[in-house]
Parts: C-alpha cells; sequence; structure tokens
C-alpha cells in the first residue's frame, strides 16, 4: 500500500460483467460511504448471476439493474441479514446498501415490476409510500 511492494497476496474473484453508467448528476453524500454503497450492490447482482449491471441516474436518485436471477418471494426479504440468499457475501450486500442509504437519510428498494433481473432503487427525493 502506498508505493511499497505487496508482499502477503490474495486470491482476488475476478469476474466478467458489463457495466453501463447512463444519465449524469450528483448527489450530497460522503464519498467512502457512497462507494461502498455501488460496491455491495454491485457485488449482489454478480452473486445473483448478472452479466451486466446498468447504472442509471436521474435528479431523484439511482437505479442499479444486474440481469441475473429475478428476486423470489417477498423482496423486502433481500434487505434481511444472511437468510434470503444463498451465500454470505450476498447475504449481507442489501443489507449493507440499506444501511448506507438510510445514513444519508434516502431509501432503496428492490423494484417489484422489474423481471429481467433484480433493479435496485436508491431515491434521495422524498420517500417512497407504500
Amino acid at each position: 500500500q502506498y508505493g511499497r511492494s505487496v508482499t502477503d497476496p490474495v486470491s482476488v474473484d475476478v469476474r466478467e460483467a458489463a457495466l453501463v453508467v447512463e444519465g449524469g448528476g450528483t448527489a450530497a453524500a460522503d464519498p467512502a460511504r457512497f462507494e461502498l454503497l455501488f460496491t455491495r450492490a454491485f457485488e449482489f447482482a454478480l452473486d445473483n448471476g448478472a452479466s451486466r449491471v446498468a447504472v442509471e441516474c436521474d435528479e431523484g436518485g439511482v437505479t442499479i439493474t444486474g440481469d441475473g436471477d429475478p428476486p423470489q418471494g417477498d423482496t423486502e426479504r433481500y434487505f434481511d441479514y444472511g437468510d434470503a440468499v444463498a451465500n454470505t457475501t450476498s447475504g449481507t450486500a442489501l443489507p449493507m446498501v440499506r444501511t448506507l442509504t438510510q445514513v444519508h437519510g434516502w431509501d432503496v428498494w428492490i423494484d417489484p415490476d422489474y423481471e429481467d433481473g433484480v433493479r435496485l432503487v436508491v431515491s434521495w427525493a422524498a420517500p417512497r409510500i407504500e
């Protein structure tokens, strides 16, 4: 780190997936937490079988869409730690995404009408009303 040679390398999972970013804008956010939010959302998409992840931005928020397996059952369970998904990594990804959105005063949910994979909706506009 910081110009020093790597002395204890570890295996790093490198997967092939396309990342597409559409639109643009800004959000008032803590940069490190914002980056972690996207990292965990991408991890979930890849663990869910996505070969393509699209990020669409507008003034009200962002959607992160993976073409992997569509959610099964109650989509709110995906935000619970552990029991809704097959492995530990993906089982903590969306709960962390939710926590990171909440600390910013935002909201996140899985789009229940999207059937070609999983679409996460992060809204930094008014909270959604169910």
